[in-house]
């Protein structure tokens, strides 16, 4: 019975996300979630011991009044800050279990439990209820499968862990595999020609690592659609991998805080606003970059309020072809961790990866790191090494203004991979904080 009940509540969603929101006008999306917000506000204050001492008598219409929040708050609070009474040591223990055996299936009482890659300096619980794993089905279904449910599907699905909250999605209509990115690319490749994916879903790291298995001609695949998830995907490397798959590479933007936003039909990246509302921390006087304060009113075990992200966004200012008056992200920037300061003057990694974008000769990787104040460390890995010099000089030269305004600024570059084995793909980093 309770699958189910499971499957009705997927069905249902995926009507929902497939058909709603297109006929929603702006004015009443904004209506729709001012009243989802407020009744949300009330029943967490009445379930989450931690959020109702911290939003004390501030009204649920006044919402946007209540405290900001963060990740290390919420790993602190975690206990109290859920609403369901599970001890954080508990859903730790099998979050951890799951890590260790491979094996993800474990539960909290019917409820998913999982770890965020910890890319951020902390590794992050999630908790999610039977309901939001079919709303969040329903959605998969909806938004990220060419036709919907009129086709057949099969999904490759590579990540640093599996989840119920994915494997959720399956049915007859959809056949759905998953690939851990810990285990070495070469031992999947059998098994992923033989599913002959319709659907890729994988961080931008391996899909790039895929990419050069295709072009060597030791991997044969037709995609109908290619969605890069976990990491940043620069204008650059967009660029490289719809030369390989023929087609537009489209976007998940999820974090254990939520499922913040996915590409349309035209590529453009939309605020998943049926149960996301963002609110701009503006990082510039031009009000052009911000961090995302987010709002999901459709999540109950875990709430997430008012919840500051740390990555940095901006938003498209154009409507979006495809008709939906949802908001649209232009870009994801990295975090907030990965600007570069030089004598007290912020630059965006944006400004770094445009430098290394006009360098003539092809580079296959790159990383700028600062590795202290006044240091800059350039990576790269280039298709033909015999040209490093080359590029070397070029790359040099990029930076000469930046190295004016800074005289003193030394900037190092050399050949070869950064080690950053299993861990999300980061090109530009600060590690001098």
């Amino acid at each position: 019975m309770r699958i189910l009940i499971f499957k009705f509540r997927v069905i249902w969603f995926y009507i929902k996300f497939q058909f709603w929101i297109k006929k929603q006008s702006r004015s009443e999306i904004d209506a729709y979630q001012e009243r989802e917000i407020r009744k949300h506000i009330d029943w967490v204050r009445a379930q989450s011991p931690f959020l109702s001492e911290l939003w004390g008598n501030i009204p649920a219409d006044k919402w946007r009044e209540l405290p900001i929040s963060n990740k290390a708050m919420m790993m602190e609070q975690f206990t109290t800050w859920n609403t369901i009474g599970a001890p954080s040591e508990e859903l730790f223990r099998i979050a951890f279990e799951s890590e260790r055996s491979r094996d993800f299936s474990p539960m909290y009482k019917h409820h998913t439990v999982g770890l965020s890659s910890g890319t951020s300096g902390q590794r992050g619980l999630f908790l999610v209820t039977e309901l939001e794993r079919a709303r969040y089905a329903g959605m998969i279904l909806a938004r990220a499968l060419p036709g919907g449910l009129k086709r057949t599907h099969r999904v490759a699905f590579f990540m640093r862990a599996n989840s119920n909250l994915y494997t959720g999605s399956k049915n007859r209509k959809l056949e759905f595999q998953y690939f851990d990115i810990f285990e070495n690319l070469d031992s999947h490749l059998e098994r992923l020609q033989a599913l002959n994916p319709t659907l890729l879903i994988s961080p931008v790291s391996t899909l790039l690592k895929l990419r050069e298995k295709i072009e060597s001609g030791a991997l044969k695949l037709s995609p109908e659609r290619v969605f890069a998830v976990a990491e940043p995907l620069s204008k650059e490397d967009a660029q490289r991998l719809e030369s390989t798959f023929k087609q537009p590479i489209y976007q998940f933007y999820q974090c254990t805080e939520g499922f913040i936003a996915i590409s349309c039909e035209k590529n453009s990246l939309h605020v998943n606003e049926e149960a996301i509302h963002i609110e701009p921390q503006w990082l510039d006087e031009t009000r052009t970059r911000f961090m995302p304060i987010v709002t999901d009113f459709s999540r109950k075990a875990q709430p997430i309020t008012r919840f500051l992200l740390n990555d940095i966004l901006t938003w498209s200012d154009q409507p979006c072809a495809c008709g939906k008056q949802t908001r649209v992200i232009a870009s994801i920037e990295g975090r907030i961790d990965d600007i570069i300061t030089i004598d007290t003057r912020d630059y965006y990694p944006d400004y770094f990866r445009r430098v290394i974008a006009i360098v003539p000769t092809e580079i296959r990787e790159y990383w700028v790191i600062q590795t202290k104040l006044l240091e800059i460390k350039v990576i790269v890995s280039l298709k033909n090494q015999s040209e490093f010099e080359s590029a070397r000089e070029q790359i040099l030269s990029g930076f000469s203004e930046l190295r004016n305004k800074h005289p003193k600024l030394a900037i190092e570059v050399e050949a070869g991979v950064y080690p950053n084995e299993n861990k999300k793909l980061r090109r530009v980093m600060n590690l001098s904080r």
